[in-house]
């Protein structure tokens, strides 16, 4: 197979011998069409200009600072979301827990146990320069919410990637990102708190939901502060406890082939729950051709993003976001195909690669 048309003509020759299990033509015919678009898209470049999304000033795009900016210091901490700004972020991603003793902090590691707080503290997560460290010993390796916020500090905290040394970094809790965001609130122009509360501890999220309005009460500030969690249950538990807030579900692809985009589509996710932003994860090496796939899902999630807008302006979904794109023609791609905003490691690259665009697009009109 030499090129694309090669390759399309040898599947469309095979449809008069593929047998696909299934009593329905119809059905049938949108797999192999499915199959088709597919192949296609495998050879497809991506948009070489702004495509469908107008930018409205009160819709900017989101550059969207993933723990700060992680590739030069320490991920969720102060200093690293100072930089992340410095480096031309608009916008902040950060996780929250919260502690046996009631404290809401700015941490990713729920559990020291889970399989990617594991890859995490092997030094193989990419990009980052510092990883998390937890214990050994078992009554001190527990969950964020069977320690208290002193034990936290005491026993985790932060070491380089490559070498494990240690680092002295702070934990901060919310109520301490909160002090510094008072000083820098016109600079940001939306927060991600990305919960990492698991199901199982769901009883957790009244408690968690009362302190975090509490501060935000606090700074009472016109910045857009949206809750996103990968569970359903946890985002419906948190509109629950806080009805007027912004939500968002954080919508990874399945592993291997995916055909049909709108099966996974973050934006009919978000429609449905009644959520203000829709989340779409770039998908990891199981599922089968990864960038083409998700090239595929903002395509379509974009055009659905505008459709809904269009026809229930009273109901709008305020963004599509990727996360997390760390690499300059993934994020020029993305910005062509009309994405609302992105979480990156890499911020300044970011800021760099939408300016370029909005430089081509005014020369080109």
């Amino acid at each position: 197979m030499k090129d694309k048309n090669d390759l399309l003509s040898a599947f469309k020759g095979s449809r008069a011998t593929l047998s696909i299990p299934t009593r329905e033509k119809e059905r049938e015919s949108r797999i192999l069409h499915a199959i088709s678009s597919f192949i296609e898209a495998l050879f497809k470049d991506c948009p070489k200009r702004l495509q469908r999304r107008t930018l409205a000033q009160d819709h900017p795009f989101l550059i969207i600072a993933h723990r700060g900016s992680p590739s030069r210091e320490v991920e969720n901490t102060i200093p690293s979301f100072q930089l992340g700004l410095q480096e031309g972020a608009n916008a902040i991603e950060l996780d929250l827990c919260i502690t046996k003793d009631g404290q809401v902090v700015v941490w990713h590691d729920w559990e020291p146990d889970d399989i990617v707080t594991k890859v995490r503290q092997e030094g193989l997560e990419p990009v980052v320069r510092y990883t998390t460290y937890s214990p050994e010993e078992e009554e001190r390796r527990r969950p964020v919410c069977d320690l208290t916020l002193e034990e936290l500090r005491s026993w985790h905290g932060y070491c380089h990637k490559s070498s494990f040394e240690r680092v002295k970094s702070n934990i901060p809790t919310f109520d301490e990102f909160i002090d510094w965001f008072i000083g820098h609130e016109n600079s940001v122009r939306a927060v991600f708190l990305d919960v990492k509360l698991t199901e199982d501890r769901i009883d957790l999220i009244p408690p968690f939901m009362e302190s975090i309005s509490a501060s935000l009460e606090r700074c009472n500030s016109k910045t857009d502060f949206i809750f996103e969690s990968m569970s359903k249950a946890i985002v419906e538990k948190m509109r629950t406890c806080h009805p007027s807030g912004n939500y968002c579900l954080d919508v990874e692809m399945p592993p291997g082939l995916v055909l049909f985009p709108s099966r996974e589509s973050a934006t009919k996710e978000a429609v449905s729950m009644g959520n203000s932003y829709a989340l779409a994860m770039r998908p990891r090496s199981i599922t089968l051709a990864p960038w083409v796939t998700y090239r595929r899902l903002v395509a379509h999630d974009t055009r659905h993003q505008q459709k809904h807008n269009r026809l229930h302006p009273h109901r709008e979904l305020r963004g599509m976001i990727a996360a997390t794109v760390n690499d300059p023609e993934e994020m020029r791609c993305l910005i062509n195909l009309g994405i609302g905003g992105i979480q990156t490691d890499l911020p300044d690259l970011l800021r760099k690669v939408y300016s370029e665009v909005q430089t081509e697009r005014s020369e080109n009109t």
